[in-house]
């Protein structure tokens, strides 16, 4: 999810390496071992804390399926400990999680984290597959 442009990396990169370079010469070892070692370090960082990012980021996940179906497939899901809930395509939350209310929408989506949308996916589709053919 990073994009930076040459001048990010460098912002990112000079600071690091002047202080891992100063570091280095006040414990008397090589400079360029301490630029390197801790540029790398920040590198470790920046992408760890980057795929993080990703992995809890929202995902939405459209359905042509009706509102009964999609509650039973957002009920399923989370019954397997999948966080998922019930949205209008075009304006905020339809269902809150555990309402009975059965509102008349012409699209829902399902949104999730990132981490979970193959079994949202995975789950809509079975669910398409199990209804009779119109």
């Amino acid at each position: 999810m990073i994009e930076l442009n040459i001048v990010g990396w460098s912002a990112l990169m000079a600071p690091s390496a002047l202080i891992g370079g100063l570091v280095a010469l006040a414990l008397g070892r090589p400079v360029a071992v301490g630029a390197l070692g801790v540029v790398g370090a920040v590198l470790v960082v920046a992408v760890a804390w980057d795929r993080w990012r990703w992995w809890n980021s929202l995902v939405s996940v459209s359905s042509d399926l009706d509102l009964d179906e999609l509650r039973r497939v957002v009920g399923r899901l989370r019954v397997e400990g999948v966080d998922v809930t019930l949205d209008a395509a075009d304006s905020g939350l339809v269902v809150a999680p555990g309402s009975d209310r059965n509102e008349d929408v012409d699209r829902c989506r399902l949104t999730t984290h990132q981490r979970w949308v193959n079994r949202v996916i995975a789950a809509l589709d079975d669910a398409s597959a199990a209804r009779p053919p119109d």
